[in-house]
């Protein structure tokens, strides 16, 4: 008897089962998981302008960050700075005007505030300062001379993560003098956003505005009293990055050829 109702207990479970197992349950969706593209790696960058040919070269640590830019001039010197880090920040900067030499000396150094932005950097024995806003773009920055006076203040104003304008405060004794350039930009992307640690120490080579999401387009001057506009031409890859760009100084045409990491 016991046999008979264990017997009729279980089919009713599985007729239950059986049931359950035929009616569509409904499916939860899952949100996939979507990897944003990585950013691609600037390796070199070509530039002519007349009979010179310029190029730098970038090379990566392991977590994309710069770890050494080279900078090869038509005058033939070559150019070797190479960028230390601890604690995830850059502490260093070594400079070397032959590479592969081991007399590097020390170019820059730098200390940050608590949100982890720049504070000051010593470059050469000359002393950079920075001024950070809430989301940590950089809004002014002020130089100093071998005597710790105050030689410039740059100001900097941004509009959608683009440095739209700079003004250059010059303090010549009690004769100021102030600078003025206005950016405008493309949608594209800046290959140069990727090696940030070299913009805030070669202004030259490396000028403030590659901190920018996209890519200068037209540059207006007033310098000094006079006025200037840059107009510069790219053409780009089919992932929107830049492949060459053509501009202008007013007595020569500079071309850029952009190279990628593969």
């Amino acid at each position: 008897m016991k046999s008979m109702l264990s017997a009729a207990i279980l089919l009713a479970i599985f007729l239950m089962a059986c049931s359950k197992s035929d009616v569509e349950q409904p499916i939860t969706p899952i949100d996939p998981v979507v990897t944003p593209p990585k950013q691609a790696l600037l390796d070199s960058v070509y530039i002519e302008s007349g009979n010179d040919v310029e190029y730098q070269n970038f090379i990566y640590n392991a977590d994309s960050s710069l770890g050494k830019s080279y900078w090869q001039q038509s005058s033939g010197n070559l150019l070797g700075y190479y960028y230390k880090y601890q604690n995830n920040r850059m502490a260093a900067v070594w400079l070397n005007y032959k590479v592969g030499r081991s007399d590097s000396t020390e170019y820059a150094t730098f200390t940050y505030a608590a949100n982890g932005t720049i504070s000051t950097a010593m470059v050469q024995g000359y002393k950079y300062s920075y001024e950070f806003d809430a989301q940590k773009q950089l809004v002014k920055k002020h130089t100093f001379g071998s005597d710790n006076s105050l030689q410039h203040t740059y100001t900097y104003t941004w509009q959608n993560s683009n440095l739209v304008k700079e003004v250059d405060s010059v303090f010549n004794g009690l004769d100021l003098k102030v600078n003025t350039y206005t950016y405008t930009y493309d949608n594209k992307i800046n290959p140069y956003r990727m090696i940030t640690a070299a913009a805030f120490i070669v202004d030259e080579d490396m000028p403030l505005i590659n901190l920018s999401a996209n890519n200068i387009v037209k540059q207006e001057e007033v310098y000094y009293g006079n006025n200037y506009t840059y107009i510069y031409n790219y053409t780009y890859n089919e992932k929107n990055y830049p492949l060459t760009c053509v501009t202008n100084n007013g007595h020569l045409d500079f071309k850029y050829r952009y190279i990628y990491k593969k």
